[in-house]
């Protein structure tokens, strides 16, 4: 009844009490029709959304091709920098030119080779404002790596100003002690200074750092003055490698610190440009052989024109449909011929509607979910937020995983940690951390979804977080009651948030979230039932005048 009633997590909780009820007293196992009935759940069969799930390959692996170029120039700057420099490497291009897949295929082939640390963060669209959000990511993952024995040799008063970016630090280091106020003309170059001794510290013996920032290009304004202090002052052997789309004529902040880097002789600007016909011709043969390479390729260069994301999720779509099926040795095949074959329309952002609706629903509600959650996504809080079973959960994190909509994320890797992980993962967990294979996916999942839909999805997302962990992430708090409209409960995170920059000296973060603040005390006001809570929230905002004259308060910078 649970489940005709589409309550899925309370028929799946339900059997396994019975299955406990009937082994503690009874001794015995639930019937076989019982034991049937729980597993077309799990698959969701009863609702025909999907029968048994497929036990096949998993996708087509699309090689890479047409970077050579490129790739023998990422080798140079890779050699200035073990040889114990600084380098920052800017790789920019169109969306969904494949700038990530590339770095990533590098980072793998370097890490293999030699012993190196590479620590990771991005730039985010669509998601909350986090003071220099990717250097947070950065200082985790260094913590999650296992760190003691690197910041030993850090002195304490350095690592308390790091403890402002990551509170995390606390556990491992508990006899650190509250850290001074940032006030003066200082305080500013002491924070960075303390970021900087931290991220060299991690250089031990010699072997090489890489800071990987994804999308450099939506980082906030905070997160480039600290860039421009790290390349300035750290010392290698440090690789600052980072992506960001469109190319520095477009972007200030981008443009201001490649030049800071090529005055210095340490900075590279590489550009990613489309596929050309003879690189989809290589990609085709490569997967179907030489018989049906020109007819692939001929699909992929109508289906993409050249951008590697529409032909990996054109490829996809000929997988999903089942015209491309794997044969021996690793090959695939065409089964069907491409021409009249009434596969969908070559638009990419249709495509990729599409490839989400036919996913289950209860799949696609998960996927949602997380979309709406941001670009990563944690199980652990999906899970909450979706009041779900786990093995549902788990279930269709391994379908999304299945159809390349999502990957396995870590803040970070070294050859031992990613072989590790790899076994971890290949054993079936489904735990911890994930991403989207690319942020247009999101976006997809995100513009499907009814406005008023998606509202309440930010609603449920808020509540789960604040039961889980609201406490030190107030920005996330904040962004996703304002999305929902609930203004009265936006309110104290959006202080809270505004207090946190500030404490920061990330004045233009506090800015963003001063002017939220005002936005929602007017809306509040206005739509209040009465005039005494008119006048209540009108001197809320006679209070935050004092902010007003923090934020235009001069603050101290870095050299």
């Amino acid at each position: 009844l649970c489940a005709l009633a589409g309550q899925r997590s309370r028929a799946l909780a339900q059997y396994e009490n019975l299955l406990n009820l009937l082994q503690d007293e009874l001794g015995v196992e639930p019937l076989e029709e019982t034991r049937a009935l729980y597993e077309s759940i799990l698959t969701e069969a009863m609702d025909g959304e999907a029968g048994a799930r497929d036990t096949g390959p998993i996708g087509p692996l699309i090689p890479l091709v047409g970077r050579q170029e490129t790739w023998e120039r990422l080798q140079e700057d890779w050699r200035r920098v073990i040889e114990g420099g600084v380098h920052l490497t800017l790789v920019s291009g169109e969306n969904g030119i494949g700038k990530t897949r590339l770095i990533k295929s590098f980072l793998d082939a370097t890490t293999s080779k030699r012993r190196t640390t590479v620590l990771k963060g991005r730039g985010y669209e669509l998601s909350p404002l986090v003071p220099y959000q990717p250097f947070i990511e950065v200082l985790r993952g260094a913590l999650a790596e296992e760190a003691e024995t690197a910041l030993a040799g850090v002195p304490g008063e350095m690592l308390e100003e790091v403890v402002r970016l990551v509170p995390e630090l606390r556990d491992l280091r508990p006899d650190l002690t509250a850290s001074r106020p940032l006030d003066g003309p200082e305080a500013r170059q002491r924070l960075f200074g303390a970021v900087c001794r931290v991220l060299t510290a991690l250089c031990q013996d010699g072997d090489p750092l890489i800071l990987f920032l994804d999308d450099l290009h939506l980082a906030d304004p905070d997160t480039f003055r600290l860039l421009g202090f790290l390349l300035a002052h750290l010392e290698g052997p440090i690789w600052l490698l980072a992506t960001a789309a469109g190319g520095l004529d477009r972007d200030e902040p981008l443009q201001q610190l490649f030049r800071q880097g090529d005055e210095r002789g340490a900075a590279t600007w590489l550009r990613l440009d489309r596929l050309e016909a003879a690189d989809l011709e290589e990609i085709a043969a490569v997967l179907v052989g030489e018989a049906q390479a020109a007819e692939l390729a001929g699909f992929l260069a109508e289906r993409s024109a050249g951008l590697p994301l529409a032909m990996t999720e054109a490829i996809n779509l000929l997988w999903d449909e089942g015209v491309l099926a794997a044969g021996e040795a690793g090959r695939w095949s065409l089964i069907q011929p491409l021409a009249g074959s009434g596969l969908p329309p070559a638009d990419f952002e249709e495509l990729m509607r599409l490839r989400i609706r036919r996913l289950p629903t209860s799949t696609r509600r998960l996927a949602s979910l997380a979309a709406i959650m941001g670009h990563c996504f944690e199980v652990h809080l999906l899970q909450e937020a979706a009041d779900e079973h786990a093995v549902v959960v788990e279930l269709g994190l391994e379908l999304l995983l299945e159809r390349w909509l999502i990957r396995q994320f870590a803040h970070s890797w070294t050859s031992s940690r990613r072989e590790r992980d790899i076994v971890l993962w290949a054993r079936g967990a489904r735990r911890g951390s994930f991403e989207f294979a690319h942020k247009r996916i999101r976006s997809a999942l995100c513009g499907e979804l009814n406005p008023l839909r998606r509202q309440a999805m930010h609603g449920q997302v808020a509540e789960a977080l604040g039961r889980l962990r609201g406490d030190r992430h107030y920005e996330a708090l904040a962004y996703h009651w304002v999305a929902a409209g609930e203004w009265e409960r936006a309110l104290a995170p959006l202080e809270a948030a505004m207090e946190r920059a500030l404490s920061l000296l990330a004045e233009e973060t506090a800015r963003h979230y001063y002017a939220q603040i005002l936005d929602v005390l007017d809306r509040l006001a206005a739509g209040a039932r009465n005039d005494a809570q008119a006048e209540k929230w009108r001197g809320e905002r006679e209070r935050l005048r004092e902010v007003q004259e923090r934020l235009a308060a001069p603050a101290g910078s870095p050299d």
